[in-house]
């Protein structure tokens, strides 16, 4: 979480969005709603992360649609897939295991 928590604005929000598109494809993980709700709680703890619940639920934050497909793009190139196309599974325990910012949002079910 705390790899989350040291995001700007903006990556925090976009990666927020990219993670809930990413566990789509993958019927073994979800997304964890628990722990995406507490470190938007904590996000208004930190001097200068002005992410609200509200903005992180709507991705309103100015610049997280063009880092949600930077995001996109890279975790794609990165793990070999295509999201909303392939299975996910491989690339989210690829997340995991590398201990991403991203991985702290995925839940095995």
């Amino acid at each position: 979480m705390d790899a989350m928590l040291a995001l700007p604005g903006a990556q925090f929000a976009a990666t927020l969005e990219v993670a809930k598109d990413v566990v789509q494809s993958c019927p073994t993980y979800k997304y964890n709603n628990r722990v995406r709700n507490e470190l938007v709680r904590l996000t208004s703890d930190i001097p200068g992360q002005t992410v609200t619940l509200e903005a992180a639920r709507n991705t309103q934050v100015v610049g997280a649609d063009v880092e949600a497909d930077v995001i996109r793009r890279s975790l794609q190139a990165k793990h070999g897939i295509t999201l909303g196309q392939d299975n996910t599974c491989a690339a989210i325990e690829a997340e995991i295991i590398q201990v991403t910012a991203m991985s702290a949002l995925f839940q095995p079910i």
